[in-house]
């Protein structure tokens, strides 16, 4: 229900901005004569942290030689609505906090079609974030350290990583902008959260694994980690979870606590 109630939500705001407020084609980055770059990125992007729903992407910022998609609005005028990018995360923030666990798109793709994402597009932001993800998995897997405890778990402790993250944030952001342009892109970034997942609130994360038995010889993990603020999150199952295996690797945890039943890929 949450999560219909956060589609909807920002399906409103950002589908009413693209269909019914955007022009009736992009619009080149061109200036006019005398006006400086800056200028010109200033009357395109809007001000400050507003996105202006605008040009989407400069004409040689398409992939492919492509045709830069067009923003349809049917018989409506062709005015321009700046909206702050806080009033798109906030609508995306009351949905949830997203974690790097979860996937960059929408297995409907309905917000990607908002904003015309095509699948090239998908395809190079898909592929820089595997890789930020994994340049943060790496440095957290070397940062951390792990410790036996007295009652057999073990606790893994992930030293405060906000300033490196924050620099793999601004790669990331950087290429989501090159592929979507300034447009789409702060209001994609907005929507899934990015700067949240990167750069969480300061302090070390402490992780704890330990094992219970769950009957007929198996066992499961019992998993939690307490960030900075005090959050708590826990995992509970026979796998460690894909979000923090790099972890568990790196403190010579096995993935799966159990042996593999008939039939099951090890």
């Amino acid at each position: 229900m949450t999560k219909t109630i956060l589609i909807g939500a920002v399906c409103l705001v950002v589908g009413v901005v693209l269909g019914h407020f955007l022009p009736l084609k992009n619009q080149s980055d061109q200036s006019s004569p005398g006006e400086s770059d800056d200028e010109a990125r200033s009357a395109r992007s809007g001000v400050g942290s507003h996105v202006d729903f605008g040009a989407s992407r400069r004409p040689d910022q398409d992939l492919g030689g492509g045709a830069a998609p067009e923003f349809s609005e049917s018989g409506q005028d062709s005015r321009l609505l700046s909206v702050p990018a806080a009033l798109i995360r906030e609508l995306s923030l009351a949905g949830g906090t997203r974690s790097a666990g979860q996937d960059l798109f929408s297995r409907d793709g309905e917000m990607e079609k908002l904003l015309q994402i095509t699948d090239q597009e998908k395809a190079v932001v898909q592929k820089a974030w595997a890789q930020s993800l994994q340049k943060i998995q790496e440095l957290e897997a070397r940062s951390s350290k792990s410790e036996d405890l007295e009652d057999g778990s073990v606790q893994i402790t992930v030293p405060d990583l906000s300033r490196d993250r924050g620099e793999l944030a601004k790669g990331f952001r950087s290429s989501v902008n090159d592929t979507l342009g300034d447009n789409r892109g702060d209001v994609f970034l907005a929507m899934k959260q990015v700067d949240q997942i990167f750069t969480p609130k300061s302090g070390q994360r402490v992780y704890t694994v330990s094992v219970e038995a769950i009957g007929d010889g198996r066992w499961r993990y019992h998993m939690a980690s307490v960030d900075g603020e005090g959050k708590r999150r826990v995992w509970v199952g026979e796998k460690v979870p894909n979000e923090i295996r790099h972890l568990t690797d790196a403190a010579k945890i096995v993935p799966s606590i159990n042996p593999p039943e008939a039939g099951e890929e090890e």
